[in-house]
């Protein structure tokens, strides 16, 4: 049985994983949010991310010892982070840090490849990334956190496609902060004749 990709993030009532200008803000996390994060992520042993991703990322997580700003719960999430092995997809980047492997080409080999090593389940971020898997098939579950704001445009989480994505839902779960969590397993049957 080969690892699966999961295409996991916080999006709006509209559907938008950012807001105009790149705003985040809306999307920040409380404690029980966080904590319920971290516990899906246990079996997750790589990150699959593109350029922009990445970046954010590998700017903030790795540079929080002596912040005393941030949670114990942060800091270990920062501390994990930097040791998971993590694949860029970028023909842009000429080099990366903290465990990362960069991929310039051949996408769908490399991630093929991936996912039928050994190994925990991959942990997809980003939605340039996320719009070129999805019509290879190659996404197996997505997990969306719906945020109770309208945003009214932005970067979409959902890319235009040309053919349905059939989902089956497997878990809803909702959250004090007014979060929703909405989890897809891909239906095959349904993607490939929809």
């Amino acid at each position: 049985m080969s690892r699966k990709i999961i295409y996991s993030q916080m999006v709006s009532l509209d559907g938008y994983i950012e807001g105009k200008d790149g705003d985040l803000s809306w999307s920040e996390p409380d404690e029980e949010l966080f904590a319920f994060i971290q516990d899906m992520e246990s079996d997750v042993d790589t990150h699959l991310y593109g350029r922009h991703t990445y970046e954010a990322m590998a700017g903030y997580w790795p540079h929080l010892e002596g912040n005393t700003a941030a949670s114990a719960r942060e800091l270990a999430f920062g501390r994990d982070w930097v040791q998971l092995e993590k694949v860029v997809f970028s023909r842009t980047l000429t080099e990366v840090q903290w465990n990362t492997t960069l991929v310039r080409d051949e996408v769908q080999k490399a991630v093929k490849q991936l996912k039928n090593r050994e190994g925990g389940d991959m942990l997809l971020g980003g939605a340039g990334l996320a719009a070129s898997l999805m019509p290879l098939e190659l996404i197996d579950e997505y997990q969306i956190y719906l945020f109770p704001i309208v945003l009214g445009g932005g970067k979409p989480f959902f890319p235009p496609l040309q053919h349905h994505l059939g989902l089956e839902l497997i878990q809803t779960r909702s959250f004090a902060g007014g979060v929703v969590l909405l989890r897809y397993r891909t239906s095959r049957e349904v993607s490939s004749h929809g």
